[in-house]
């Protein structure tokens, strides 16, 4: 059974006439025709009695009339549907956070990701900046936050903004530059991962 055969008894229903029908489909009368004593063959029953003044639904035809017009909305519902994800980006997109979500305004880019991509499930990860190459490549993320440039050529990289780090002079003066490497990893290690703090210390 054929989903134009189902087409083609609901519009010889409503128009009970074979050669209205047959116009509207844009079909010959002689193919429509056809359609029909397949579809009746297929079923084992009459679903049109012929009568001089036109096409009447048999008794089988009348029970089997709702059943079609459901079948057909359906694939039609289907269709819409189809053509719609065919518009429009689906999936998952798992994203790599390298500090706290509140500084990348994680909140604001998943409510404007939905309203413009509601197709799209936003995954949030959490990763490093040293790490976030890496995982790109390993395709565990599709995108990431990082501090600075990878220089790796098969990442295309977009710049977003500069970031200040506070620094703070700490005291007493005694062992003061111990004091001082101390409050600076409490200060910024929410923007930078450990190792690369212990490495702007060992440039020193």
């Amino acid at each position: 059974m054929e989903f134009y055969q189902l087409q083609s008894f609901l519009t010889v229903a409503r128009e009970g006439n074979l050669t209205k029908a047959a116009g509207l489909l844009h079909l010959s009368q002689s193919a429509l025709s056809n359609q029909i004593k397949s579809l009746e063959g297929e079923v084992g029953t009459d679903l049109f009695q012929r009568m001089p003044r036109g096409m009447e639904l048999s008794f089988a035809g009348r029970k089997l009339l709702s059943h079609a017009e459901t079948a057909v909305r359906a694939m039609e519902d289907f269709g819409t549907a189809a053509r719609g994800l065919g518009d429009n980006l689906s999936g998952r997109l798992s994203v790599g956070l390298n500090t706290d979500p509140s500084f990348l305004r994680i909140a604001d880019l998943d409510s404007r990701m939905g309203a413009k991509f509601p197709l799209v499930d936003l995954e949030f990860l959490p990763s490093q900046t040293l790490a976030t190459t890496s995982l790109l490549n390993g395709e565990v993320l599709d995108v990431g936050f990082r501090f600075g440039k990878s220089g790796d050529n098969g990442i295309c990289e977009e710049w977003i903004a500069d970031s200040r780090f506070p620094f703070m002079h700490c005291y007493p003066v005694t062992n003061r530059e111990r004091c001082f490497k101390n409050q600076l990893l409490h200060i910024i290690f929410s923007f930078c991962c450990r190792k690369s703090v212990e490495f702007i210390f060992l440039l020193k």
